[in-house]
């Protein structure tokens, strides 16, 4: 049968696009290193995913040496949703006059760490709020003082969505401190830290209620337990007295901090860094000879510090500012890629929900 030129054609067409498309595929192969047709071929298939949401603990590097990571001191955008003021009564506080205590509406917010559990990022105001004094008092400045500030903190400083704010207290610098700097070797004349006094005399036996509940504090020979001296429950008020004696552990200290007692330099900017005294969450004893002494710790100018509210001559009154903490919800995510967000004072890192529509990595 005679073959048709048609197809003849045909045939010729197909081959020459056949080596037209081999031709393209092995100049690819080259220009690409060798890379196979077929992952040339899997990679074009999808265009990537540019925005890259990543858990904040994920992404959190404690030594500030991992490029890309959110460290110690980046800035976080943060903004509370609390109350914008708080009024503070004086029954709570053992001041002479009612306070009223506006939130800061300036503060910008730094990455302090991780919390104990390791579950959720700390943040902590870049400086103490501004505003007046939080003033407290005596006895009942002595029992509140802890509940107080952190019910400030929480009111005027929380975002429901983000976080929960709280004072910083003792423990929070502590935790940062180097294994070689040696707090507890303090002396203070008469009793060393974590030693006691004990106090026989009626007048010396006074002491606030919640002293009782302090764990280490001993009444009559019973010794308290619940509550750490940065741990507070509910209001309390009144004294009370013991009956045969008051045994007083010597939980005050000081110190004026250098960068080389953190593990990191940066926590000593953080901590230490304002001229502005503020408070810490803390209750402090301190014996001497004649009486204890019932105080609360502060930190002011690089000096870790405290003051007395209540001994055996009188009440003294107490002022400082307030300094919050914020801890972050525990499913907040963070987009890497994004260009205006990378952890500076300009550009702080943007929170984002975890229920985010984007690609979100854990």
């Amino acid at each position: 049968m005679k073959k048709r030129s048609g197809d003849t054609t045909f045939v010729l067409l197909l081959l020459l696009v056949i080596l037209i498309a081999g031709g393209f595929f092995y100049w690819k192969y080259r220009q690409d290193g060798g890379t196979p047709v077929f992952e040339l071929l899997k990679e074009a298939e999808v265009e990537p995913v540019k925005t890259d949401y990543q858990s904040l603990i994920r992404n959190f590097d404690e030594t500030g040496k991992v490029e890309g990571k959110i460290h110690v001191g980046d800035y976080v955008s943060y903004t509370p949703k609390g109350e914008s003021s708080y009024p503070l009564g004086k029954s709570n506080t053992g001041a002479d006059l009612s306070q009223t205590v506006e939130r800061d509406t300036n503060l910008k917010w730094r990455v302090l760490g991780l919390s104990k559990d390791k579950t959720q990022l700390i943040l902590i105001s870049d400086k103490p709020a501004d505003g007046d004094y939080v003033t407290f008092k005596g006895i009942d400045g002595y029992n509140n003082i802890v509940y107080v500030l952190n019910d400030i903190c929480d009111t005027l400083y929380s975002n429901p969505e983000l976080g929960i704010a709280r004072s910083i207290k003792l423990e929070d610098v502590q935790a940062y401190f180097s294994p070689d700097f040696d707090f507890a070797s303090y002396d203070n004349g008469v009793t060393k830290y974590g030693e006691t006094m004990e106090y026989t005399l009626e007048d010396t036996m006074r002491y606030p209620a919640i002293f009782e509940k302090e764990t280490g504090q001993t009444i009559d020979g019973k010794e308290g337990k619940g509550l750490t001296a940065s741990e507070q429950k509910n209001i309390m008020n009144g004294a009370k007295k013991a009956s045969q004696n008051l045994t007083v552990k010597q939980t005050f200290w000081k110190k004026e901090l250098q960068a080389s007692d953190f593990i990191l330099p940066i926590y000593y900017e953080l901590f230490m860094s304002s001229e502005k005294e503020y408070y810490l969450a803390t209750r402090c004893t301190d014996t001497t000879k004649e009486y204890p002494k019932f105080g609360e710790m502060r930190i002011r100018s690089g000096l870790v510090s405290g003051d007395a509210l209540y001994f055996k001559p009188g009440e003294v009154m107490n002022m400082s500012y307030l300094r919050p903490v914020v801890e972050l919800e525990m499913n907040l995510k963070v987009d890497m890629m994004n260009k205006d967000s990378s952890g500076t004072e300009t550009n702080p890192w943007v929170l984002e929900p975890a229920t985010s529509t984007s690609t979100i990595q854990s």
